[in-house]
């Protein structure tokens, strides 16, 4: 059988156009290679962060609120809220709720802020706004802030300054009040305002109540009933519960949905969520509450309580889905 003659190609012949060939391979592969690495840099470079120290004003400490005293801290502007110290010394009376430096050991009066551009205002507080504390803990895509305030009034069962809601727009502060008792909460422990410029937090009644959730936090058993609360131009709706004495509005968001906790009874306690409704004030029934147990925390300050406590249940529920 004849073998079929191979054709041999010299190496000097053949290495030479191996060489041609993977020249041009690669460099056909390198041009959109080399083409995007300039768009790769600019991309890089446009992603550097800068790193801003927004200062205090006069005094040593200021803060960001964690994701659950408030939400959210940041807009999509880029406007940041927070909490920062002024030169003025804290008195006896000074709320240590509102007045972060009672827990941290800075016993300056804390004034809210905001960082927009570049520039840190402060935003001061009800008067006396140089004696009274204030803190920031949400803001909304129209700079429009939500927070707390202490107010000139002592509480004569703490012995300290009452405070109250307050609402950050168009250069004034706006006080939310509450539905009797001595205190209101926007944003210092959880709550929140969205681009509607709804409001919630929690705020007491004149109803005596000895497991207040506010007054728990002082430790106090001498307070009153702690309300949910949606503030919307400039009327503050309580959002009932379902029969308990006590619940608190955490978050809300554009549809007007809110979520928080209630008391079911005075010894048990359950994350909620309000259902979808459009506010009607005046109404005896102005929205639906919904109430199911599941392990999901939301938060991490819900987190901290279930752990101190087994008849805490969190869940969150948004149109019939746990």
């Amino acid at each position: 059988m004849n073998t079929p003659s191979r054709r041999l190609i010299p190496a000097n012949t053949l290495f030479p156009r191996l060489a041609r060939y993977l020249i041009v391979v690669a460099a056909t592969l390198a041009l959109p290679v080399m083409s995007a690495f300039p768009i790769r840099a600019a991309a890089q470079e446009r992603h550097h962060y800068k790193l801003i120290d927004t200062g205090t004003f006069g005094g040593p400490m200021s803060f960001l609120n964690l994701s659950a005293n408030g939400v959210p801290a940041l807009n999509i502007q880029g406007t940041t809220v927070g909490d920062s110290n002024t030169a003025t010394l804290q008195t006896s009376i000074s709320d240590g709720f509102v007045c972060a430096g009672t827990f941290s050991g800075v016993p300056y009066v804390f004034h809210a802020f905001a960082l927009r551009n570049g520039v840190v205002s402060d935003l001061g507080a009800l008067p006396p706004t140089d004696e009274n504390c204030s803190n920031a803990g949400s803001v909304n895509a129209n700079g429009e802030i939500s927070g707390t305030s202490e107010v000139d009034e002592i509480d004569p069962v703490l012995g300290t300054k009452k405070f109250r809601a307050v609402l950050w727009k168009e250069g004034e502060i706006v006080n939310l009040g509450t539905f009797g008792g001595a205190y209101s909460v926007g944003g210092v422990v959880a709550g929140a305002i969205n681009n509607h410029s709804q409001v919630v937090g929690a705020a007491l009644n004149a109803i005596p109540d000895p497991f207040s959730l506010l007054y728990q936090l002082a430790g106090s058993p001498n307070g009153t009933q702690t309300r949910a609360f949606l503030w919307q131009n400039g009327h503050m709706l309580d959002l009932q519960t379902l029969g308990g004495p006590d619940a608190w509005a955490y978050f809300v968001n554009e549809r007007g949905q809110i979520a928080g906790s209630l008391t079911r009874t005075r010894h048990r306690t359950q994350l909620l969520a309000f259902q979808t409704w459009i506010p009607s004030f005046g109404s005896t029934a102005p929205c639906s509450i919904s109430a199911h147990s599941a392990g999901l925390l939301v938060n991490p300050w819900v987190s901290t309580i279930a752990a101190k406590s087994s008849a805490i249940r969190a869940w969150l529920q948004i149109q019939g889905h746990v």
